[in-house]
């Protein structure tokens, strides 16, 4: 039995990888949500100053439940977003979330955002990536960090085109200030790619890289759509039937591997049959990601140790996992040290 942050994963044990082993790596985040990302000292932080002590860890914490479903995994954000209504805010967790990554020795970090109005606190879609890009530059001059951050701008999958194409304008926009793609994310049962595809492809044909929330739930016309599209990456893939396997098989688009995530929201029922250990025997390309750390209570580091955990993996094999992460960044012009 393990136990991270108050989850236990029953796996046979490979005592060779330890958490620390974990730890020293240095590693690539692709796959991480900002206000998903957010340290529980600064959520706590924000709730006493805005008069909400009625909110304590518990309420942010999904890493010691493991009986909610998808669509609660969902609605616990919006405890989350609660906090984070101007500007201001939105600059002070970019910096913290990045801070907190580089504390467990990562690297590399691509933090993934979708633009929100308030019109109470005169925030726009763009002030909002202002703030955040404003936050990552700092962190990006800061050497004693020794981290590097990018900025993909999420579409909503529950908003109309319009709301799709003000974001590839966005990333159009800032793409020589920190902005390297796009992303496809919200409620899986919500929401057809196809409506999103004029966007998405005129993000393409801009130089934009593409990553998409993918199979999350069973959506085998979305599956199909998007392998078809051939993004530069996709994320989760926990409901493929054997033919979409196969067909990523034959042509493998880069895979984001978001374990705790997967278990905690059920996508997938235990570690030891979590995908990829179907994907990682043929050498598949895989990034190890953490998805919402601050709600998983999950840091990259243990998400690197449950896989060698589950999958009996050596300090070989998670070296490797690690250093292969890197050619999948989608600013390839940024360094990135190999373990």
């Amino acid at each position: 039995m393990v136990t991270c942050n108050g989850f236990s994963f029953s796996f046979s044990m490979c005592e060779e990888v330890s958490r620390e082993f974990c730890r020293q790596l240095a590693k690539v985040e692709l796959h991480a949500h900002l206000n998903g990302s957010i340290p529980m000292n600064t959520l706590l932080e924000l709730s006493k100053e805005q008069g909400k002590e009625n909110l304590t860890d518990s309420s942010f914490l999904l890493g010691n439940r493991g009986d909610r479903s998808l669509e609660e995994c969902f609605k616990l954000f919006d405890v989350v977003y609660q906090l984070t209504k101007d500007d201001d805010t939105i600059y002070r967790i970019t910096k913290d979330v990045i801070k907190s990554f580089a504390d467990d020795n990562v690297k590399y970090l691509e933090l993934r955002t979708t633009p929100k109005v308030n019109p109470a606190t005169n925030r726009t879609k763009d002030s909002y990536i202002q703030a955040v890009l404003r936050g990552t530059r700092e962190c990006n001059h800061d050497n004693s960090l020794d981290i590097q951050t990018r900025i993909l701008i999420s579409i909503d999958r529950r908003l109309p085109l319009s709301d799709a194409e003000e974001a590839v304008d966005l990333a159009l926009k800032y793409k020589d200030q920190g902005v390297v793609g796009l992303d496809w994310c919200g409620n899986p049962e919500i929401g057809s790619f196809s409506t999103f595809l004029p966007a998405f492809k005129r993000g393409r044909e801009q130089g934009l890289k593409i990553t998409l929330h993918f199979a999350e739930v069973d959506e085998p016309e979305n599956v199909q759509d998007i392998l078809k599209f051939r993004p530069d990456r996709i994320g989760h893939a926990t409901v493929l039937c054997d033919d979409a396997v196969s067909q990523l098989h034959d042509n493998p688009i880069p895979m984001e591997i978001c374990f705790t995530s997967n278990l905690l929201c059920q996508t997938v029922t235990e570690g030891t049959k979590h995908h990829f250990g179907v994907f990682h025997p043929l050498d598949y390309p895989l990034a190890i990601c953490t998805d919402d750390k601050g709600v998983f209570g999950s840091d990259l580091s243990d998400e690197y140790y449950l896989i060698a955990q589950a999958f009996n993996l050596t300090q070989q094999q998670v070296i490797t996992l690690a250093n292969s992460a890197h050619s999948l960044i989608f600013d390839t012009n940024c360094p990135v040290p190999s373990n």
